[in-house]
């Protein structure tokens, strides 16, 4: 076995722990406190009930437009500001702010049923106080898919994006994203596309903040010639001299032990994949880690850009770099789950002819045998799992019952059959494997 050391192991599953009890009781409205903050300069109040971690009802709606009539109430007092958004319900996409008109926007949104929230201030100055950017043009504020927030507004006249943490998790996140900007641009091919650090500070209200240039272009519509480009860029990373995931042991082991209904099995999984591993003798590369074409900016069909390095590292599988492109940017693209994809690939029931083309051509230019990459697409759900375990916050149900109990069964079916498939080779001597578009 390969658990990790009894001290590391102790302390990882304390920090852990605190955590997950952390996140559970606040990170639905973690980040909205965040942008509130940064816009009114003060805390302003979220009702946390109102924003659940998953699954918006009815009941969540109505509790959002109640706390939007309230706080219209607060409006008739001078510098005042509305802060909404298209999709604010769900704590996605852009915060829309305004500083005029605010009772007559308030009315519109709740008859629209839009939530709200009213902050005092002018959110200019108060962005220009907290985090240093200019308050010409005016700053535009995202949420991220995580906890941090980001910002796109100038920083001395140049076009920079702000990362604002305000809980551990985000400020772990925003940790990360510098550390792989830095490994960015110790490498030569990724220096003109990832963005440059400019900047990491702790603010006076406690807010960890990272600056980085703006990269140009946009993010593009799924098309196969843009998936070349980007794939293209991810094979042409030279090797770092070292091991890749000399330490995947203890990777893995986080994941076996953060998921104890499923132990036993991903014990098992574990198991395969590490004796895959010790075989193979993989060289190291810096890889992105979460290269998809979400993360990729284009003109054209041209790449220009590559953002969010927060999973980046020196000693990484660069056959994983070019699966997860592959398989999250078609998933996305069809409005499939990527553990579904991962299934359909693990049973040979992938139907499209272009994506098993390029699993072909990832075959061959690794040299995989048989059923190598399909033990590398191993390693990339085992990435899946870790990233949350990292993050210390556990998935939603949904995403839980998706990656886990539907997908083991599948991995340990194919795993069975490709132990009796080398049993039978073994006793019936040495065979020439032929890759195939049907055989993946």
């Amino acid at each position: 076995m390969w658990p990790l050391s009894a001290d590391r192991r102790n302390s990882w599953e304390e920090n852990l722990i605190q955590h997950i009890e952390q996140d559970r009781s606040k990170h639905a409205v973690c980040r909205l406190n965040t942008a509130l903050r940064l816009l009114a300069g003060v805390d302003v109040r979220v009702p946390s009930r109102a924003f659940p971690v998953f699954n918006l009802s009815r009941m969540h709606r109505a509790l959002q437009m109640a706390n939007s009539a309230l706080n219209l109430s607060y409006s008739i007092a001078s510098d005042r500001t509305i802060v909404s958004g298209s999709s604010l319900a769900y704590l996605t996409g852009e915060l829309e702010y305004f500083s005029d008109r605010v009772i007559p926007r308030g009315i519109r949104y709740l008859a629209a049923k839009r939530p709200f929230f009213v902050v005092p201030g002018a959110p200019e100055l108060s962005l220009q106080h907290e985090i240093g950017c200019d308050a010409v043009p005016k700053p535009r504020i995202h949420f991220s898919s995580q906890c941090v927030v980001i910002i796109a507004a100038n920083y001395r006249g140049v076009p920079a994006v702000f990362r604002v943490g305000g809980c551990d998790e985000s400020r772990s996140e925003v940790l990360r994203q510098c550390a792989g900007l830095r490994l960015a641009q110790s490498v030569a091919c990724f220096q003109k596309l990832a963005p440059r650090s400019l900047s990491q500070v702790r603010t006076n209200s406690g807010l960890d903040l990272s600056i980085e240039t703006a990269v140009p272009g946009v993010n593009a519509a799924f098309t196969w010639k843009r998936i070349d480009a980007t794939l293209e860029l991810c094979l042409t990373t030279g090797a770092t001299n070292v091991l890749a995931r000399a330490l995947l042991a203890d990777d893995v082991a986080q994941v076996c032990e953060s998921f104890p209904e499923h132990r036993d099995s991903l014990l098992e999984i574990a198991d395969a994949l590490l004796g895959w591993h010790s075989d193979s003798h993989f060289s190291g590369y810096m890889v992105h880690g979460d290269l998809w074409l979400g993360n990729v900016l284009f003109l054209g069909n041209e790449v220009t850009g590559v953002v969010d390095w927060e999973w980046a590292r020196r000693d990484g599988f660069r056959f994983v770099d070019a699966l997860h492109l592959l398989f999250m940017s078609y998933s996305v693209c069809r409005n499939a789950r990527i553990a579904e994809t991962l299934r359909a690939f693990w049973t040979n029931t992938l139907q499209d002819l272009e994506l098993n083309l390029r699993l072909l051509t990832l075959s061959r230019h690794f040299g995989f045998r048989h059923h190598d990459l399909k033990f590398a697409a191993l390693v990339l759900w085992f990435n899946y799992l870790r990233e949350r375990v990292v993050r210390g916050r556990m998935p939603s149900p949904s995403w839980s019952e998706d990656m886990l109990p539907r997908s083991i069964p599948v991995i340990k079916a194919w795993l069975s059959a490709y132990e009796k498939r080398g049993t039978s080779e073994a006793t019936s001597g040495p065979r020439t494997e032929r890759l195939s578009v049907s055989g993946l």
